[in-house]
């Protein structure tokens, strides 16, 4: 049976895809086909949900695209994206490499587009433009803003390394 299988016409064209299809259909069916079901998520912290802390401890259903680093804070000046005359101050409380959490002393609504920079550095280094995404009251300190900001295009990382 083999030596007549071989010998049929255009075989070195259709044996290799036929030996291909025989073997390449189980393995994509048990290992590579995607499942209808999503992995479970993996077990976070326990505990009342009073007690957790969805900003020191994550969240289950967060959808965070780059990790948050804490630091020191570290002084900024901002000023509205047409205005550069007098920058007022702010602190940066978290960064990652889409945006900042800054802490500052007067509300500042959604969406506004604003130049940051740190407070103490070169003149030469560049403003950098932030959007503003939420402002909430500060919880540790009484009169000022948390604002959570994302880079309308993100710096450069040694620019980025400068706020903290």
């Amino acid at each position: 049976m083999l030596d007549s299988l071989i010998h049929l016409p255009y075989v070195h064209y259709w044996l290799p895809a036929a030996v291909a299809v025989v073997f390449g259909v189980p393995v994509y069916w048990f290992a590579l086909r995607p499942s209808g079901h999503l992995a479970p998520a993996p077990a976070g912290p326990t505990g009342p949900p009073e007690d957790r802390d969805p900003f020191t401890a994550g969240s289950t259903t967060e959808q965070r695209k780059a990790f948050r680093r804490k630091g020191n804070p570290v002084e900024i000046l901002f000023t509205p994206e047409e205005a550069g005359a007098n920058p007022d101050r702010g602190y940066v409380l978290d960064r990652s490499i889409g945006g900042l959490r800054l802490m500052v002393t007067r509300a500042v609504p959604p969406g506004t587009t604003l130049s940051v920079r740190p407070a103490n550095v070169s003149p030469m280094i560049p403003w950098i433009q932030i959007e503003i995404r939420n402002c909430t009251p500060s919880t540790t300190q009484a009169g000022e803003y948390d604002i959570g900001c994302r880079f309308v295009k993100a710096p450069p990382y040694p620019v980025l390394l400068l706020f903290g």
